[in-house]
């Protein structure tokens, strides 16, 4: 895995990862902040990860999404104390499946969650379905 940051201006900065741009402002005026990108990589690849989990058990879902809540610390470097993600599922899912598809996505399958973990970061998570 490689990527290239370019300084534009003031605090943005454009990457080129995969063939692909997108602009990174910590400002939030032209892109996203490099924060934002953390929290939105960890609810990509837990989301991924579970779905794909659940389809290896043979469970389907309608709908998978994550809302997430990230707590940083206030002084510098001001990384993140703590992460809540909410998960909603819809459709005829055993709780049980859901449950064990979220732990082995946060305990082996999510490098974003392991990592965030392993760097002391309080990952929270839990769960809600909708029939």
């Amino acid at each position: 895995m490689e990527c290239d940051a370019i300084y534009i201006d003031k605090m943005k900065v454009k990457i080129e990862i995969n063939n692909r741009t997108f602009v990174i402002d910590a400002e939030r005026i032209d892109g996203i902040a490099p924060m934002d990108t953390l929290i939105s990589a960890l609810s990509a690849c837990t989301i991924i990860s579970i779905s794909t989990i659940l389809k290896r058990m043979q469970v389907n879902f309608e709908k998978l999404e994550v809302h997430v809540k990230g707590e940083q610390y206030p002084d510098p470097p001001r990384t993140f104390k703590t992460i809540e993600l909410i998960y909603k599922v819809k459709g005829n899912v055993n709780q049980d499946n859901l449950k064990r598809a979220i732990e082995l996505t946060f305990e082996k399958y999510s490098p974003s969650a392991v990592m965030l973990k392993k760097a002391g970061v309080d990952l929270r998570y839990s769960f809600k379905i909708e029939q």
